[in-house]
């Protein structure tokens, strides 16, 4: 009897677990894809990479990215070299999720 409750237990927990993970809306997995793919480029705008460059390269380091699925990859760049290097120094990851989060359209 105390085996079937142990598994019981294990299976509760690992739902209620799993449960929040997997209720993440699309549009929160896109726009946290969109911050990864914002600080990839960022790093390489600070490594010295033209936009042309960095798109190239991020195209060929993330063949399967969602990002480049959906052609973002123009507009991604075109926001992380519209940044200034003080905006660059920082934090660019986070803006570029909660930007896209706010957009309603």
């Amino acid at each position: 009897m105390i085996t079937p409750t142990r598994f019981l237990v294990c299976a509760v927990l690992a739902t209620a677990v799993a449960l929040p993970v997997s209720a993440k809306s699309k549009k929160d997995r896109i726009c946290e894809a969109f911050g990864a793919a914002s600080h990839k480029i960022a790093q390489l705008r600070l490594s010295g990479k033209s936009e042309s460059e960095a798109q190239l390269a991020y195209a060929s380091e993330n063949a399967d990215s969602d990002m480049l699925k959906m052609q973002l990859v123009p507009a991604i760049s075109s926001y992380v070299y519209g940044l200034t290097d003080e905006q660059l120094a920082g934090d660019v990851e986070t803006p570029a999720v909660d930007q896209c989060k706010a957009y309603q359209g």
